[in-house]
């Protein structure tokens, strides 16, 4: 299942550090890990959009009898 998470450069932020558990960075670094991220994805920007996804595979199982 396709998941499209792309927007403006701030969306995006918001969205990948969502991902990860940064509550163990300091503020300071936190607000750097921002800055640089910004500074690298600025030239994948496109029309204002920066392209970001991922794929995530589901998959069911059933006991085909009870143990």
């Amino acid at each position: 299942m396709p998941i499209d998470i792309g927007g403006t450069l701030e969306q995006v932020w918001e969205s990948v550090s969502g991902l990860y558990d940064l509550a163990p960075m300091t503020e300071k670094a936190v607000a750097r890990l921002r800055q640089d991220f910004l500074a690298e994805v600025a030239d994948l920007v496109t029309d204002g959009i920066v392209p970001c996804g991922f794929t995530v595979h589901l998959a069911s199982a059933r006991l085909a009898r009870p143990v």
